[in-house]
């Protein structure tokens, strides 16, 4: 795992070329933070990962390998982005849901709770997972709220 680098203090912001790291998150070098991106709370972000334009990382996110977040995509609580996978747009994801290997996440589309998802799953438009495993082979997202693949919510 390759070393952080804590770019603010406790209460003290920090801000260059127009981003900003608030609180206890931590980014390492290696890590591009950039635009009017802001990472708070004791997110982090590290190895490859970028989070640029409008994007919030906060709480204890993580944003890690070569994962982008953009637009004025949010990424909360516990939630993982990883690998190469994407968050833009207006998307969120959120409580301990994980977006890993080539997933993209974008549009409006809202990813809560323990959901996973991963592969080559694209989840767009109005989506609202709750839960379960995504993988792609379940097709796009496009709209409707899921708990797991097949299984609306009413």
């Amino acid at each position: 795992m390759k070393t952080t680098l804590q770019l603010s203090y406790e209460g003290i912001p920090h801000s260059r070329k127009g981003f900003h790291v608030f609180n206890q998150a931590q980014v390492s070098p290696t890590a591009l933070v950039s635009n009017n991106a802001q990472v708070s709370g004791r997110a982090r972000v590290y190895d490859d990962a970028q989070v640029f334009g409008q994007a919030q990382v906060s709480d204890f996110a993580n944003i890690s390998e070569n994962a982008k977040v953009y637009g004025h995509a949010q990424v909360c609580d516990a939630a993982v982005v990883e690998d190469c996978a994407q968050v833009y747009g207006n998307a969120q994801v959120g409580g301990e849901a994980q977006v890993s290997e080539y997933a993209q996440i974008y549009g409006n589309a809202r990813v809560y709770g323990e959901a996973h998802v991963r592969g080559h799953a694209r989840i767009h438009g109005t989506a609202f997972l709750l839960g379960g495993v995504w993988d792609g082979s379940e097709g796009e997202i496009t709209k409707g709220r899921w708990r797991a693949p097949g299984v609306r919510q009413r």
